[in-house]
This record gives C-alpha cells, sequence and structure tokens, in this order.
C-alpha cells in the first residue's frame, strides 16, 4: 500500500488522471515481480547510456538520520 499519498495526485495528473485513485489502485493491486522490474529498468538505462561516461550522485537529504544524544 502507499503511505505517501500526498505525491500520488500530481503524479495521477501528469499521466492524465483526474485524481491518484486509480493510480493507487494500480499501483497496489497489480501483480509486480520487483526483480523483473529492476532488471528491466537496468536494461533500459545501459540501452540509454551505452558507453558513455556517467555520473553518480546519491542525495541522503532523506534518509533518516542516527539520533545522536550526548548522554550515551
Amino acid at each position: 500500500m502507499i503511505k505517501n499519498h500526498q505525491g500520488r495526485s500530481p503524479i495521477a495528473k501528469a499521466v492524465g488522471l483526474e485524481n491518484g485513485e486509480g493510480l493507487d489502485h494500480f499501483l497496489t493491486e497489480s501483480p509486480w515481480s520487483v526483480e523483473s522490474i529492476r532488471t528491466r529498468r537496468l536494461k533500459l538505462i545501459l540501452k540509454v547510456i551505452k558507453e558513455e561516461e556517467i555520473v553518480v550522485i546519491i542525495d541522503e537529504t532523506g534518509d533518516k538520520k542516527k539520533r545522536c544524544d550526548p548522554a550515551d
């Protein structure tokens, strides 16, 4: 189930849907195979970049941070 419902409405509207309900149903009820989607995504990426150099940027700003308790 999608926990962040705020993000689905803009995505739904961007693809021509009136609201996020249909998108939510599609995402939660479809028989997804995570591994096959990852494999397909990787193949598409490799096809697009071919032999080009790339730069990978890892943005950790959204990662949950460890609590720093001075008492420890």
